[in-house]
């Protein structure tokens, strides 16, 4: 059953609020880039920013771990001989390592026999073990390939940044006019003092402490200045 205001409502000739097509495309137009020109040219507006920092080779995050969506799933490679040893290890018949062995017993739980696995592991073997290559799997292919490709756009991109990065320089920070009128004030009263200048609760209602009145005048340009 509706209620009063659902009635009145239906009654007027009130129409649900609808954005135009020009301001729905408004809404969905991303923001514009505020980068260096050579990362605006690079960058592809139909990627999201994880897989265009990806696709150049910068890392959008210091945090080593992989977030949700950098995974790619990785089909099974179990093949027949893969399922004949699960059987094996199910029936109790798996071949056994060196080292080890099997326990036998019979129906009342006492040990009949004990099967030592005869074939030793040469020397040989081991190194073939260690020189295993690792076998990269079909759907991970493009993407490997993909980068490969992509080295040296990557690399004349990050050479131009680093290029960039050189050239700038740092910004000199200096204190305000409000600032810089209280720290007069302040060498006017105690001088090089700044501990009793920490204990003034009138002259310094903050509570700064003498540490960081030193580094506030050290920035207003130092004692001699604000003399």
């Amino acid at each position: 059953m509706a209620n009063p205001r659902q009635r009145r409502k239906q009654r007027s000739n009130h129409k649900a609020v609808r954005h135009s097509n020009h301001a729905k495309k408004r809404l969905r137009k991303m923001p514009p880039l505020k980068a260096p020109k050579a990362l605006q040219d690079a960058w592809d507006s139909q990627l999201t920013v994880k897989q265009n920092y990806a696709r150049l080779g910068l890392l959008s995050t210091l945090n080593p771990r992989a977030k949700g969506g950098s995974e790619f799933k990785v089909p099974s490679t179990s093949t027949v001989q893969d399922v004949q040893e699960a059987q094996n290890v199910a029936e109790g018949r798996a071949q056994l390592s060196v080292g080890r062995g099997r326990i036998i017993r019979d129906e009342n739980g006492n040990i009949v026999d004990i099967e030592m696995e005869e074939t030793e592991e040469t020397e040989a073997g081991r190194d073939d073990e260690d020189e295993e290559v690792l076998e990269i799997p079909p759907e991970a292919e493009k993407w490997v390939a993909q980068t490969h490709a992509q080295k040296s756009e990557k690399s004349d991109l990050i050479k131009e940044l680093e290029t960039l990065s050189q050239r700038v320089s740092r910004v000199p920070r200096t204190a305000s006019g409000g600032e810089r009128a209280w720290l007069k004030q302040v060498v006017a009263t105690y001088g090089d003092d700044l501990e009793a200048v920490a204990r003034d609760r009138k002259l310094n209602p903050w509570q700064r402490t003498a540490g960081e009145i030193r580094r506030s005048i050290a920035k207003a340009g130092g004692m001699q200045r604000l003399r």
